[in-house]
């Protein structure tokens, strides 16, 4: 059951990882109580894969009932075979190194070029049939100018794709944090259809040392093999585990090939994945910059003339001096291509704030109502949308509730809730205040707004 599940995830994309995590030592009810979660969270967008899963129902009398119908769901999918590595492990408080099941990338990028999916996967919307154009574009960004893609022919160019690595911590099986290891179409549109799942480790099996995650460095050597094997278009002589290909110096994937242009993730993991000495708990919070909390060259100077504008730190400085992660010597990488998640900078970051200060404003100005018509306002316009909160009265009463000296914050708890409050209230008709300022400055580039 687990090779099957590890098959139908490599095709089902990211969405069916929450699954996959729990596919060995729990229960399948508990397999399809996850899967469930991923539709809710994904909604429409979640693969029909996933929501076959998702549908197995009751086992009513006979509980093997459910193991059957999954078998079934899974026979339909192509299966491969993880790839045993050696990572770095606790075990009962001590490291140690064993053997731990990853996909890998690029037998999953040749898995699918083969069952006719790697452009519908990877390749967004707007570059289908014309990657060329893209990489004619990326050229003309400053710090991609060196990167070695630019060395291939237009005919290879127009048959590469380009990808990003993706870590996040979520809670799984028994609310333990798992971190999430993925690959993903640059700029693709919709994740849960070209996210594909590399790995998922319990955080406290993670190895660290001081201030380094060990267990992420070595799957830094892991990813750099990897995105060096997409990049050259053919099957390697052998694998990382060592095993020997029987397709060594095969194309890929029909002469398609993938170029890596950058990671995202929530802070945590980009912060541990490269081993940055700067970051959200220091002094200095900034690993582009020497900003800080201090009056030194505070963070929150957004002016023309913030001192930090001045403290920018190089690429070549970042090498010289702090590089430890194998992945930041992969040809092409640079200290710009950790890029910041819209997600986790936004929805789970400064919106908790700006959407707080929002709603609060807006219905001392009467505006809205009242907080508690606020949010009937805002569910009746996520309605609408066909959009299902998950977001409760209660969280927005909290807000309200906070005594008038403190900051207001409004955690919905899920970065989409978070998103659509954001658009719901950059849709609000606000006049200006007496000092002449616009209340409805907040207008997010959606203007008339469209799901």
């Amino acid at each position: 059951m687990w090779k099957q599940c590890v098959g139908f995830a490599a095709e089902s994309g990211f969405a069916f990882g929450y699954v996959l995590c729990c596919a060995e030592g729990c229960s399948i009810m508990h397999m399809q109580e996850v899967a469930n979660a991923t539709v809710d969270d994904g909604g429409p967008s979640a693969k029909a894969a996933v929501q076959r899963i998702a549908a197995l129902g009751c086992h009513g009398k006979y509980a093997g009932n459910v193991a059957r119908d999954l078998s079934r769901a899974l026979s339909a999918h192509p299966l491969l075979e993880p790839m045993l590595i050696d990572l770095p492990i606790m075990v009962k408080g001590n490291p140690q190194t064993l053997k731990v099941p990853v996909l890998s990338p690029h037998r999953l990028f040749a898995m699918l070029s083969e069952i006719g999916r790697l452009e519908e996967t990877l390749v967004p919307d707007s570059y289908r049939g014309r990657m060329l154009s893209f990489w004619q574009k990326a050229r003309r960004v400053q710090w991609l100018r060196d990167h070695p893609v630019f060395g291939l022919n237009e005919e290879d160019l127009s048959k590469t794709v380009a990808v990003k690595l993706h870590g996040d911590d979520a809670a799984a099986w028994k609310d333990k944090p798992v971190c999430y290891m993925s690959l993903s179409g640059f700029h693709h549109a919709d994740v849960f259809e070209s996210r594909l799942l590399i790995c998922a480790i319990p955080v406290d099996l993670h190895v660290v040392q001081g201030k380094v995650n060990v267990t992420l460095q070595e799957m830094g050597r892991f990813l750099q093999a990897e995105l060096d094997v997409l990049l050259s278009g053919v099957f390697p002589a052998a694998g990382f585990d060592n095993l020997p290909c029987v397709r060594a110096g095969q194309p890929l994937a029909g002469g398609w090939r993938a170029a890596f242009l950058g990671t995202t993730g929530d802070l945590k993991f980009v912060v541990q994945l490269f081993a940055f000495q700067r970051w959200y708990n220091c002094t200095k919070v900034c690993w582009d910059c020497l900003a800080t909390v201090s009056p030194e060259a505070p963070y929150f100077d957004v002016s023309d003339n913030a001192k930090w504008t001045g403290t920018l730190v190089s690429h070549d400085d970042y090498m010289a001096n702090e590089a430890v992660n194998p992945l930041c010597f992969l040809p092409g990488w640079r200290l710009e291509s950790c890029h910041y998640d819209v997600v986790h900078v936004i929805y789970l970051g400064i919106g908790v704030d700006l959407a707080g200060s929002l709603v609060m404003e807006l219905v001392e100005a009467g505006i809205l109502v009242s907080v508690a018509a606020a949010f009937e306002q805002w569910q009746a316009w996520c309605k609408s949308n066909k959009y299902a909160l998950f977001t409760q009265l209660a969280d927005f009463q909290r807000m309200a509730d906070k005594p008038k000296r403190a900051f207001p914050e409004l955690s919905t708890g899920k970065a989409m809730d978070m998103k659509f409050l954001l658009f719901w209230l950059a849709t609000l008709d606000c006049p200006p205040t007496s000092d002449g300022a616009l209340m409805g400055d907040l207008r997010l580039g959606h203007e008339p707004f469209s799901v």
